[in-house]
């Protein structure tokens, strides 16, 4: 078990879709694995307990990309293992059960557009650690296979991440887990580009139908007088 584990976070970029399924080869984007500069590097370290394993972790935006792709940003899923890169992946659209992968997207949904600091990335990754290790319990920071033992910023921002669960809709984002023995396992979240069209009203279309038809009308009319 490693002390000190290189953690995933946050989410893809709005603007890069990576392909859905089969095997891809995960690389780091920049020479540090956080970002290349101090703000883009998003992250805390944190004190846990996995199991009966204390860890001292780096939580936080861990950027990556897939080798012929674009790059993104991932969470880990999984304290057992390091991250190493590169690696070989295997996509998936679901790694847990319906009801973990409901809350990893309700996670998303009500809390991602929140991490905009480096106290609420580590937090939001404490939060996804916490669903994917107790999984079918409710979460609570405090019991389980995974315990925070951090307090401070960090702590308070993953319980209001964690009590605002159930405000998410689950279905903004959509998940893509990467999976390979070996090494940790991570999610991304891409925000969906499929958004429901707002029906026209019918009145308004009947006006301007209307007003199609007299304007055409009226242009065939000047032509006969002009004929």
């Amino acid at each position: 078990m490693k002390r000190w584990v290189a953690i995933a976070a946050v989410a893809l970029s709005m603007l890069s879709s990576p392909s859905l399924a089969g095997t891809v080869t995960l690389q780091q984007t920049y020479g540090n694995l956080f970002g290349n500069t101090p703000e883009e590097r998003l992250r805390r370290v944190v004190e846990v307990t996995y199991g009966a394993t204390p860890i001292k972790a780096w939580a936080g935006a861990f950027r990556i990309s897939e080798a012929a792709g674009e790059d993104f940003l991932a969470f880990c899923v999984e304290l057992a293992e390091y991250l190493k890169l590169p690696f070989t992946y295997t996509k998936t659209l679901a790694l847990f059960d319906a009801a973990t992968t409901d809350r990893v997207a309700q996670l998303y949904d009500s809390a991602f557009t929140q991490v905009t600091n480096s106290d609420a990335a580590a937090a939001f990754q404490v939060a996804l650690w916490e669903i994917v290790t107790d999984q079918g319990t409710a979460p609570d920071l405090d019991s389980g296979t995974f315990v925070l033992n951090s307090g401070g910023a960090v702590r308070n921002v993953a319980e209001s991440f964690l009590s605002g669960l159930s405000s998410g809709n689950s279905s903004a984002y959509q998940l893509t887990f990467y999976s390979a023995p070996g090494s940790q396992d991570v999610v991304t979240g891409q925000l969906s580009l499929i958004q429901p069209i707002a029906a026209i009203p019918l009145p308004g279309t009947g006006v301007l139908l209307i007003g199609a038809i007299g304007a055409a009308a009226l242009v065939g009319r000047a032509k006969r007088r002009r004929a």
